[in-house]
């Protein structure tokens, strides 16, 4: 317990895992993509301050988040915290002074450091025109998908003096926002369609010359091409992999309009610039092609055809995978965070007494009942204690209790199902007593006779399992996974939630 938290509940953030999470992700696709480090509703509860500067340690330098004011702080953040020394790696050096580096001015040394690039941060959702002047002054990135939206944002940077950037967002098949990139923009050869070529690349026609439109607008520079995946992290890939060609499409017809540069790119399955209407004197007056950014966390396990110049990462940053049915083989996450609280109250209590609202638990035996201090309102959801089933531990060998007869005395203390909904107190599952009020818990800690108030509870996360055998070196664990799959949602849903007024401790160990 911390003080500092200001109550016997918190938030664990390891630091640690974090940056192993970015490092795989770097190994997977390789130095010559940009990472978009996904860190919108306070990096999914971890914090978003303090993740970006994880990921700046790794050189990311672009960030996504959902609403402008995670935007507005986020930039606040870096403009007040950015130390060209330390963030950057420059160290002085009198060497720097030599007449051959050309690292001073007149007569008097001085040492240039560059400049450091400033953070692009992009905003996922679209941002109406009214909020145009804060985008500008905060030098964010929106995403644009109409042209008078567009229009906005060049009139209000030009009376502001300065430049906007903007990505063009595409609706591939996610539904959400973006230009509609319809099925007859398929090339045949990928599609197999009946239509002609040209019916192909008329479909796309209308949103092309809108793009256009936007590009020649002054004040405004178009950087980036977003779309999102809906089932990337199914094992299902049929559907992905059609937003994938639909999106290649239209950068495929982006490029054979002559709006930009031409980029060579295999991805796209070519080797030579694509043709343009323009003669190769032209070419250098042309803005440079926007970077390409599609992938998502399960895009980046499973589809490395759609990593193009840039990847978004999100869940896999925090350690916890899209789905049960991507192959977790393919990276090595940890997870980040972990929920945590101490024993507040301990009674004893005879056979027949009830705990809780509704009175859903009542004492089979005389038990042993503790109080922890989270509930609902942290984070932890109401429906988990309602659940009632168990879930074999993801690390044992056995599929249930039957198993375990003439088992060793380890195999007894740890290859246990862990019964959900459980806690883990001092290396050992206890199950929720009662349904979870909305700022405390109680539980069954009958079995766990060395249970006492003070003592460090799981809410999240894993602990040493208390073994017997002296040399065990078991780690049993409640996963997101785990809350998520027993009450119907998501490993994302679990995150965010206990960021609602837990307080977070921030820690670096392996």
């Amino acid at each position: 317990m911390y003080k500092s938290a200001m109550r016997p509940a918190w938030v664990e953030i390891n630091l640690a895992a974090l940056d192993h999470n970015v490092k795989q992700i770097r190994e997977k696709i390789g130095d010559d993509k940009k990472i978009i480090g996904v860190v919108k509703a306070d990096a999914y509860g971890h914090g978003a301050f303090n993740v970006a500067d994880v990921l700046k340690d790794n050189g990311v330098n672009s960030f996504a988040v959902a609403t402008i004011p995670e935007a507005i702080a986020l930039r606040k953040y870096f403009d007040e915290n950015r130390d060209y020394f330390d963030d950057y790696g420059y160290e002085f050096d009198e060497s720097m002074l030599s007449d051959d580096k050309n690292f001073f001015i007149g007569d008097t040394p001085e040492v240039i450091i560059p400049e450091p690039e400033q953070e692009e941060i992009l905003v996922l959702g679209l941002i109406p025109d009214m909020f145009a002047d804060v985008v500008v002054e905060y030098d964010l990135t929106p995403v644009v998908c109409d042209y008078n939206n567009a229009r906005t944002f060049s009139e209000v940077a030009g009376s502001m003096g300065k430049t906007v950037s903007v990505l063009i967002a595409l609706d591939t098949g996610m539904g959400r926002i973006g230009y509609v990139i319809p099925d007859e923009a398929v090339s045949c050869d990928d599609c197999n369609c009946e239509n002609s070529s040209s019916d192909c690349t008329n479909a796309l026609a209308p949103i092309i010359e809108e793009v256009r439109k936007i590009s020649e607008l002054p004040d405004i520079k178009i950087s980036g091409i977003i779309s999102h995946m809906s089932t990337a992290d199914e094992e299902d890939k049929t559907y992905a992999n059609s937003q994938n060609e639909k999106y290649k499409a239209f950068v495929k017809a982006l490029e054979s309009s002559g709006i930009f540069a031409p980029r060579c790119n295999t991805a796209l399955g070519v080797t030579e610039p694509f043709d343009t209407p323009y003669q190769n004197d032209d070419i250098s007056k042309l803005p440079p092609f926007p970077y390409l950014t599609l992938a998502n966390s399960a895009g980046i396990m499973e589809l490395e055809d759609t990593h193009f110049d840039a990847v978004r990462p999100g869940i896999i940053l925090y350690g916890c995978y899209p789905s049960d049915e991507v192959d977790s083989s393919i990276l090595d996450l940890e997870p980040v965070m972990s929920v945590k609280a101490t024993i507040k109250h301990i009674k004893d209590v005879p056979s027949g007494f009830s705990v809780g609202y509704g009175r859903k638990f009542i004492s089979d035996r005389p038990s042993r009942i503790a109080t922890l201090g989270i509930g609902y309102a942290d984070g932890y959801p109401r429906r988990f204690s309602t659940m009632e089933h168990e879930v074999p531990d993801s690390t044992s060998d056995y599929e249930d209790a039957s198993d375990l007869a003439g088992a060793s005395s380890c195999e007894k203390d740890c290859q246990a199902s862990k019964p959900l909904p459980c806690v883990i107190v001092n290396g050992r599952y206890a199950p929720l007593a009662g349904k979870i009020c909305m700022d405390q818990v109680m539980i069954d800690v009958t079995d766990i006779p060395d249970a006492k108030i003070g003592d460090e509870v799981i809410i999240m996360g894993s602990m040493p399992a208390a073994c017997s055998e002296d040399d065990c070196l078991k780690t049993i664990s409640i996963t997101a996974d785990d809350i998520a799959g027993a009450i119907g949602t998501i490993n994302y849903e679990v995150l965010c939630g206990f960021a609602l007024r837990l307080p977070r401790i921030y820690k670096y160990f392996k």
